[in-house]
């Protein structure tokens, strides 16, 4: 009888705790000891602290890390890493670790190295990422470029950061994933690492999304002239209607729906 109320009082000691952490409070938690671990395993425990947080204020990028980006009321900066949550609802638990540990080496390399303009992944960047384990390609596979603007990486064989997420305790990984979804999975073949243009921010890894065509192609059937312009207008060729039209503006011949250009999207 007491081994069995030892044991009930055990659960709802543990359901109790569960219950009463937060979301917010479980979720960040777990994602402070994400970064630590990867801080001692590959950095050996040299970043300083920074404020992590989840955002999808940049719509396209799965993470970022801007230097300085915090102020407290004593004045002292922190910088900040983010991870997307519309990117964590497709992303595979070492996807999001990859995307961290990216964001982390630019971090590393503004304490430590010499970063070049906004976003760019210059040689120093890339040779501390094989050194932790992740080897950096413009095409996510082996043989793409390992600098510059667009950039994404794969874990090494047998490196680092393979290793560290194999060992890693998976209490640590986060518990809580965005509802959020997009149709949009090719992102998930290619996380492409990007440096944009955000404000203050030193590298972002963009979502591999299609953009929104602003302009489409109009092809004359006739001639075979193309043209660009936005969806659903109405273009007439004007070569081919000045070569058909006669001396008081008549068309000599066919309709002038024979000489309106055709969308070739």
């Amino acid at each position: 009888m007491g081994c069995f109320l030892y044991y009930c009082c055990i659960i709802r000691y543990n359901y109790e705790n569960t219950i009463m952490v937060s979301p917010t409070t479980h979720q960040f938690t777990k994602y402070q000891r994400l970064y630590n671990y990867f801080n001692k395993q590959l950095f050996k425990g040299e970043l300083p602290f920074c404020l992590l947080i989840l955002s999808r204020n940049a719509a396209r990028v799965c993470g970022h890390f801007s230097k300085d980006r915090w102020k407290d009321r004593e004045g002292n900066t922190t910088h900040e890493i983010n991870i997307n949550p519309v990117y964590m609802a497709m992303a595979t638990d070492l996807n999001i670790c990859q995307t961290l540990v990216h964001e982390m080496v630019h971090l590393w390399q503004y304490e430590f190295g010499k970063p070049s303009r906004a976003g760019y992944h210059n040689k120093e960047w890339a040779a501390k990422m094989e050194e932790v384990g992740l080897m950096p390609s413009d095409t996510g596979k082996p043989g793409g470029k390992k600098t510059g603007q667009q950039m994404d990486d794969y874990p090494i064989e047998k490196g680092k950061s393979e290793k560290a997420f194999k060992k890693m305790p998976k209490d640590i990984l986060l518990p809580f994933k965005s509802s959020e979804f997009t149709t949009d999975l090719s992102f998930l073949d290619a996380l492409i690492k990007e440096g944009g243009t955000a404000k203050g921010a030193e590298g972002l890894t963009p979502l591999l999304q299609p953009k929104k065509k602003n302009k489409i192609k109009y092809t004359c059937p006739n001639c075979e002239a193309n043209a660009w312009g936005k969806p659903n207008l109405e273009l007439l060729c004007k070569t081919c209607v000045m070569e058909h039209i006669g001396f008081h503006g008549e068309l000599k011949t066919g309709a002038i729906e024979n000489f309106e250009m055709l969308p070739n999207d």
